[in-house]
């Protein structure tokens, strides 16, 4: 995929996370009763995040929380060897 593209995404992601009407909740029950190949690739993203924010070194009180527990998910999945193939 070419880097503009990854930019075009992140910024769709991005915009989706700063709108104040966001409600995670419901996009998450929503996302939960997609087709089960985008269930696959979302779950993808968020491992791939856990694995980003696990390393991340720049903690603040704004993301402490979510670097300790990705470092935690991430040995979970890395213990569990998860892999979330496409199919």
């Amino acid at each position: 995929m070419s880097e503009e593209r990854n930019e075009k995404d992140f910024k769709a992601v991005d915009s989706i996370l700063n709108n104040m009407g966001f409600n995670p909740r419901e996009v998450a029950t929503k996302l939960a009763h997609n087709h089960p190949t985008l269930q696959q690739s979302f779950m993808k993203l968020v491992t791939e995040f856990i694995r980003a924010e696990a390393q991340n070194t720049g903690v603040d009180g704004r993301n402490e929380a979510t670097v300790l527990a990705c470092r935690k998910l991430l040995k979970v999945i890395e213990d569990e060897n998860m892999h979330f193939p496409t199919i």
